[in-house]
């Protein structure tokens, strides 16, 4: 499993079944907190209840027992997705980092409480919490989001060039149609981030930087030009080979990427194309 921070150091796996440590203020609230159960779905959501509740009685109290809660790992991710269901919007963000937190306390395996996390903040967070949100999904995707993640760009325009990067990274070529359209429609960074995104993606979604980089649209050209040159292939010689006859006089650092590019290749082909000449034959 990636990991995306370092592990916590203590594990709420015994935590949640010992004294809270002596070390904290907060020693008297969290047993109370925690009294009366030992199952173990009823600490960890009582401990969610004290992270995230409006009734918490102070910030300290609250961080503790977040920190509780992702320290257990696979074990406190039921309780943390299920706060998503009772806290007030503006704690996803939050919720949504405890939920990414506590999955990296899982020693083999994925958590199925991390997809549902992810779906609410898509669907309902705030933009900090859909931003946290699509980061995660490049490490965890998730297809069946794919429309509703391009939906945010649309209810919040800052955060086009995440929702961009997320889909590249998610490698679904269903995302090359939002994506084209936001590399010829876009502003000039939203236009890199799509071409990126389309050249990371490849196959179909690469034809589109293959046809953009012989364009009319100067800017749209040598964007998608860019993009393209670090994936170009020896079937895109032709396309290498056209763009500097016909517009020599765009980028000279961009021309001589592409004579370079070009020149790598021809001598890729050159190699093949002597190592099987070379190649025995079969005698009769």
């Amino acid at each position: 499993m990636t990991r995306l921070a370092p592990i916590l150091l203590l594990v709420l796996a015994g935590a949640l079944s010992l004294p809270v440590s002596a070390d904290s203020p907060y020693d008297a609230d969290i047993r109370k907190a925690l009294a009366g159960t030992t199952k173990i779905d009823e600490r960890t959501e009582a401990l969610a209840r004290l992270a995230w509740g409006e009734d918490t009685a102070s910030e300290g109290l609250a961080s503790r027992a977040r920190v509780m809660l992702v320290e257990s790992g696979r074990r406190g991710m039921g309780a943390i997705t299920e706060a998503f269901t009772w806290a007030d919007a503006n704690r996803f963000a939050d919720i949504m980092l405890a939920s990414i937190q506590a999955e990296q306390n899982i020693s083999s395996g994925d958590s199925p409480h991390t997809v549902p996390a992810i779906d609410r903040c898509i669907w309902y967070g705030s933009p900090d919490a859909k931003r946290l949100a699509m980061e995660y999904m490049t490490v965890r995707p998730v297809g069946i989001l794919l429309l509703p993640v391009m939906d945010v760009a649309y209810e919040y325009p800052e955060l086009t060039t995440v929702v961009i990067d997320t889909l590249g990274l998610m490698g679904d070529p269903r995302a090359r149609f939002f994506l084209a359209d936001r590399l010829q429609n876009g502003t000039p960074r939203v236009r890199r981030h799509a071409a990126e995104a389309l050249a990371l993606i490849g196959g179909r979604a690469r034809e589109y930087l293959r046809a953009w980089a012989l364009s009319d649209d100067s800017e749209l050209r040598q964007i998608s030009f860019r993009a393209l040159l670090p994936v170009s292939r020896v079937g895109d010689l032709t396309t290498l080979y056209e763009y500097m006859t016909l517009f020599p006089d765009d980028d000279p650092e961009l021309l001589d990427a592409v004579r370079a590019r070009a020149q790598l290749m021809e001598e890729a082909l050159a190699r093949e194309e002597e190592s099987q000449g070379h190649s025995p034959g079969i005698e009769e």
